[in-house]
């Protein structure tokens, strides 16, 4: 007997997924999606921090340092050397008004200054040029101090002289000075100007390193969002289907395994649920005894087929069995012995009938057979292979093997009747008459009037 196919829809959520990502737990799921939010902005920070520092905080610190160990000494070494070119002078002038005491402390500023200043660089012209300034500084101090050490000047040329030679280690040492300035100079507004360019750099890598963040930080939300929120939706999808009496709906949850699992469960409980409400179901249509459709189901399954004939314009047939002298099969094998003769009869008919027939349990051992798209020739034709296929078949009951026979009362829809109970009625009186002729025999209902 032919049943509705019960076999779920299973909807696919997409493709399968690897399974090296489908064993992955929730926490897994949960710190890979947190982790590809907040780690790009870690290490933007971190990177940020170190490009800042690098690039910029620390050469300007440098500048900044090297201004004040360098630049500063070697500024004030100029104005020293200007307050000695001046002291010259004033002597010279004032020869009797001025000693050596101003000067020595001059003097010993720019001789501790240019050791000072030689100490830091680490250029090597540097170095000589300050080798150089410091050698022309140790020519020159004795002889100023020579000089404003003299009370009473000698003669005008011999002034001139002693003038002119301070005057030009003076330049010499100024102009090695200046050039020595002029070179940090120089290089103090490269790194500015370089400080300045990974300024500009850094603010573009800073906006780059935003929109990369944002964008894994949206990686990460689709990560969460695909391995826990949708799985949790098409779960909690998939529970109001089934309350709602969606019993072929099926939900894929591939990740997180721990939902993947519950899904799993959820999908093994529908198809219990489907299993035993297909199992009741078969049980309100079908007859215990015979396993034909039951009386109920035959009023259902008659009014639906005369339903569809009438509207294509085709016919139905109705067969009725009854077995002939079943109270006496009863009385003489007993009510297990008639048992087996119904289940004998049944198991007959169903391998008689078409696949699309519907053999039905009328009630006591009255059978019957609904034939759809057949007339009163073909259902008698049925109905006589129904007859002979049970007269030659034995039945066992217990040691004993014994044969039954039966009748039969074929209408056709709408010759016999437009109506089921017409139909029924036809079919009914038909089969009475194959009762009063004898038995075991088909009769065929007269048309309606």
């Amino acid at each position: 007997m032919p049943w509705p196919d019960s076999e779920p829809n299973v909807r696919m959520s997409g493709r399968k997924l690897p399974a090296f990502w489908r064993k992955r737990s929730l926490r897994f799921w949960l710190a890979t999606g947190m982790g590809m939010a907040v780690l790009p902005l870690l290490l933007s920070a971190a990177v940020g921090y170190y490009l800042h520092h690098r690039h910029i905080t620390y050469p300007l610190v440098e500048v900044s340092t090297h201004q004040r160990a360098v630049l500063q000494p070697l500024q004030s070494i100029q104005l020293a050397l200007w307050d000695v070119t001046a002291e010259v002078i004033d002597h010279a002038s004032h020869a009797d008004r001025y000693g050596d005491t101003a000067y020595e402390v001059t003097a010993a500023e720019i001789e501790s200054k240019l050791a000072g200043v030689a100490g830091l660089l680490d250029d090597p012209e540097a170095v000589q040029r300050l080798g150089e300034a410091n050698r022309e500084w140790s020519e020159l101090a004795p002889i100023v101090r020579d000089y404003l050490t003299q009370r009473i000047p000698g003669t005008a040329s011999m002034a001139d002289e002693e003038l002119e030679a301070i005057d030009t280690h003076i330049d010499r040492v100024a102009r090695l000075i200046e050039e020595e300035l002029e070179r940090l100079e120089t290089e103090n507004e490269q790194a500015h100007d370089e400080a300045l360019a990974a300024l500009d750099t850094a603010e573009t890598v800073f906006f780059a390193a935003i929109f990369v963040s944002l964008a894994f930080v949206g990686l990460g939300v689709i990560v969460i969002n695909r391995s826990l929120v949708t799985s949790m939706e098409e779960l909690a999808d998939a529970a109001m289907r089934l309350a709602a009496g969606d019993r072929r709906h099926r939900v894929e949850v591939q990740v997180p395994v721990e939902l993947a699992n519950v899904a799993a469960a959820f999908n093994d409980m529908t198809s219990m649920i489907i299993e035993k409400e297909g199992a009741l179901e078969k049980v309100a249509r079908t007859d215990a005894l015979t396993g034909l459709y039951n009386r109920r189901e035959f009023d259902r399954l008659l009014e639906e087929e005369i339903n569809r004939a009438g509207r294509y314009g085709q016919e139905t047939a109705l067969v009725l069995i009854d077995i002939d002298h079943f109270k006496q099969f009863n009385d003489r094998f007993g009510h297990q012995g008639g048992d087996d003769a119904l289940r004998t009869v049944a198991r007959s008919i169903q391998a008689v009938v078409r696949d699309f027939d519907k053999a039905c349990r009328f009630g006591g051992e009255e059978l019957a057979v609904i034939l759809p798209s057949s007339g009163s020739e073909a259902g008698a034709r049925i109905a006589e292979r129904v007859r002979k296929a049970i007269a030659g078949q034995p039945i066992q009951v217990g040691t004993e093997t014994a044969t039954v026979t039966i009748s039969l009362g074929v209408a056709a829809f709408p010759l016999s009747g437009t109506t089921s109970s017409a139909l029924l009625l036809a079919a009914d009186e038909a089969l009475y008459r194959s009762k009063n002729d004898g038995r075991n025999r088909v009769t065929v209902a007269t048309p309606a009037a």
